[in-house]
């Protein structure tokens, strides 16, 4: 079983590799933030189901963004993905995962945080390389990928430590007009 599933995010991984570097260009699309994140949720909680993680969702309708929204899916869902691994790592009584959206300054936010480990600090300056991995189970490509996807859309993709505990995943894009 585990076998299984390692194979299929192998196969989806070069999927999406393909998919990104064989545009011809950048199609972005006007997507209002919260109804895409409605049509996700579904998604998310069959991913979450059977496990003692909660999610919250903080976001306000009528934030615009001009993006590719297949590839911001793809972002969205490794960065739930590493989320909810490093959750089911640790033995708190209850994993969460927060998702926030917010608009500043004509910027939009779009924030994933966790109350799990974190990130080692001596793993912070890789985070983001290919082929590093701060959680053993991974490949190294997830969040390499997602800051390709969003500094392709002239996004910014940051993370931090979550205090007590836990990661915080930031992503900026410029509102659209």
């Amino acid at each position: 079983f585990p076998v299984t599933i390692g194979l299929q995010r192998v196969a989806d991984i070069v999927s999406t590799l393909r998919t990104v570097f064989k545009s011809e260009g950048y199609a972005a699309t006007r997507i209002d933030l919260a109804q895409w994140l409605d049509k996700l949720k579904s998604m998310v909680a069959l991913d979450l189901e059977g496990r003692d993680i909660k999610i919250t969702y903080e976001v306000p309708q009528g934030l615009m963004l001009d993006v590719n929204e297949g590839e911001l899916t793809l972002v969205f869902l490794n960065l739930i993905s590493n989320a909810s691994r490093a959750l089911s790592k640790i033995n708190r009584a209850e994993g969460h995962i927060f998702v926030q959206a917010s608009q500043e300054f004509g910027a939009v936010y779009l924030t994933v945080a966790d109350n799990g480990p974190g990130v080692p600090e001596a793993l912070v300056e890789q985070l983001f390389e290919i082929a590093k991995d701060s959680q053993s189970s991974g490949l190294g490509l997830g969040l390499w990928l997602s800051r390709y996807i969003v500094e392709r859309a002239a996004g910014i993709l940051n993370y931090r430590a979550n205090n007590p505990h836990g990661s915080v995943f930031t992503v900026r894009f410029q509102q659209a007009n």
